[in-house]
């Protein structure tokens, strides 16, 4: 059997009643060489009776009903073990695609770039009736990335400035391990770190992708658990390697030494004192030079009044 050039995976959980709009996006799309493959979760809503009428109809769709809860990742992975495209992408299903070039677009984008390892549209917001909203935080300029420099900038302001899975496309090849089961909250950053790591980002800045945000999703229920504090931390140390001061001038150390004040005040806005935390506190502190010390911190209030503009200004666009 000939292998479809992009795998479009959609790990599910009691999402019945989005499902129908994520698949039509999906079937609207202008490329046809795709395979879409859903994995049911051990819903106990009628996902089944839903995928039942698109999977009769188009050969390109595959389900499976889990046996048992795998849990988000492992689910995750499971879809990603069963893919046979060249390229991966998510669609989970509460999102969905706005424009019908989606795939397509980021595909061309890996075709014409073999040193980029993931491609990466905007996104707009949507809420739960599938209004859309603002353009959420990305990378802004269109073009290449260099993906070590993409993780410093994220490890910056400490966020995902690339994306939720539904917005990225990225090469098999260099995810063959699958994501991390011991993160939570920032699971899929993890995963682009280990692709920057690795290659270079192609970043489209029009918003391909809807995001639906509500209290049910996941990375909500996560956000709730105060132990996911503690991952961009973890983050860190892993990718302190990716991370790390550029001697190569100032611009670079102040980089640097940026984001790690800015881990350091996200651990001490944790609610809940442990002695991990105050661990994690100590070792960064120890990173920074006191001579550098209130330049990071001064350069650390820059970015944040420059994102709160940002977001301000994206928010007066929606309006208007």
């Amino acid at each position: 059997m000939t292998s479809p050039k992009i795998s479009v995976l959609i790990p599910t959980y009691n999402y019945a009643r989005y499902l129908p709009e994520a698949l039509d996006s999906i079937l609207g799309q202008d490329c046809t060489d795709f395979e879409v493959i859903i994995s049911d979760d051990a819903s106990s809503d009628n996902t089944a009776e839903v995928v039942a009428p698109y999977a009769a109809r188009d050969a390109r769709i595959q389900f499976q009903r889990q046996t048992k809860n795998l849990g988000m990742v492992a689910n995750w992975n499971w879809c990603l073990q069963q893919a046979r495209g060249d390229y991966i992408h998510y669609l989970f299903a509460d999102d969905f695609f706005i424009d019908s070039s989606a795939l397509s677009r980021l595909a061309a984008q890996l075709d014409q770039h073999p040193d980029a390892g993931l491609a990466v549209a905007a996104r707009r917001l949507a809420d739960d009736s599938s209004r859309l909203g603002m353009v959420a935080e990305n990378l802004e300029r269109e073009g290449i990335h260099d993906g070590k420099a993409t993780i410093r900038r994220c490890l910056l302001v400490s966020k995902n400035l690339i994306g939720e899975p539904s917005v990225v496309m990225f090469r098999r090849a260099l995810a063959k391990r699958g994501f991390d089961v011991g993160f939570k909250q920032l699971v899929d950053l993890e995963m682009w770190f280990h692709l920057c790591d690795q290659a270079a980002l192609a970043f489209v800045a029009q918003p391909l992708c809807a995001f639906r945000q509500h209290t049910e999703q996941q990375t909500a229920v996560n956000a709730r658990d105060e132990g996911t504090r503690l991952e961009m931390f973890r983050l860190f140390r892993a990718y302190q390697h990716a991370a790390g001061r550029d001697d190569s001038g100032f611009t670079g150390q102040l980089s640097y030494y940026t984001s790690i004040f800015a881990i350091i005040k996200g651990l001490r806005r944790s609610p809940v004192a442990s002695a991990e935390v105050d661990a994690a506190i100590a070792y960064l502190n120890e990173l920074i030079p006191p001579a550098w010390l209130p330049l990071a911190s001064s350069n650390y209030r820059v970015s944040k009044l420059t994102t709160t503009l940002v977001r301000s200004m994206r928010k007066r666009v929606v309006a208007f």
